[in-house]
Parts: C-alpha cells; structure tokens; sequence
C-alpha cells in the first residue's frame, strides 16, 4: 500500500526518505529470515529482494507465480486440454535465479517437502519429467519463501541455519 503523504509531510520529512528507509528495514528484515534456510546462496536471495518481491501486495500465490513467469498455461480445444508449459511472462532474471535455487533446495534440503514431492514426482516418469518437475519446484519454493518473508511460516521439513 501507500503511505499517506499528508501525514509525512507534516513531520517535515521528504517523503522519499521515508519510503526507502522502511525499503531498507523491510529489506534487512527478509534478508535476515530468508539466509536462515539452509545451504541457498545469498546471491540468489539478493536477486529477489532487489525485484522487490516480498514488497508487491500478491493476493494470492497465483498472481506470485504468474509475476515470476512460473505460472502454468493451459490449452484447452474441444475434448483435448493439456497444458503448454510455464508463460514467461514474468522476470527472467528472478526465473533463472528461482531455477538455481530449486536444484539446490532439492540437494540440500532432502527433508523437506517440496524436495520430497520432486523425488515422487520423477520417480514415477521419464528423465525429462526432471526438467519439468524442477521447474515445479521453483514454483512451489518461491511461494514457500514469500509466505516464510511474509507470514512467518517456514517451509515443511526445511532446515534452518540457527540466527547469527
């Protein structure tokens, strides 16, 4: 949301100046929760924070997807209907970051569900399913991480780096 300009001016101080000093808190706040988890490079986690993710007012974990260009496109014509892949649509850059991330969390975070469910999910298909199932995975954690920066919920089964 916005902060309410009339009130700012008031305490005599730039707007601007205010705006990015709680973007600079916000950020070291999220920065501090996100490196927690285990064994993902703080490169990555950068990349996120400077596309300004965490501070978007998602409405719900499909519109976070479809910003990312993670989002599923489906085709449908007459009786047949499949889907076609991810959009595109989004940041590419946070996309191939994202990607990154998944095959680490998939490596270093055995335990947790989102890995588990990538193991499921190719075990039971063909080594391209390998392709697809990653890129689900990067999905499925960009929406854990922003409800953990967010809301607090940590990942099911993610390991935390105890706090520095």
């Amino acid at each position: 949301g916005r902060l309410p300009g009339k009130r700012i001016s008031r305490l005599g101080i730039p707007a601007s100046r205010v705006v990015s000093e709680i973007r600079q808190s916000v950020h070291e706040t999220i920065r501090e929760k996100t490196c927690q988890t285990d064994r993902i490079k703080a490169e990555n986690y950068t990349v996120l924070l400077s596309s300004e993710v965490f501070y978007r007012d998602f409405r719900n974990r499909r519109e976070l997807a479809a910003w990312a260009g993670l989002a599923p496109v489906p085709w449908a014509s007459g009786g047949v209907s499949h889907g076609q892949g991810i959009s595109k649509a989004g940041n590419a850059t946070v996309r191939k970051h994202l990607i990154q991330m998944a095959w680490r969390w998939v490596r270093w975070q055995p335990d947790s569900e989102i890995a588990r469910w990538f193991r499921k999910y190719c075990a039971a298909r063909d080594g391209r399913s390998r392709k697809r199932g990653i890129v689900a995975v990067a999905r499925k954690l960009l929406i854990a991480l922003w409800r953990y920066a967010t809301c607090g919920l940590v990942p099911t089964g993610a390991r935390l780096q105890p706090a520095a």
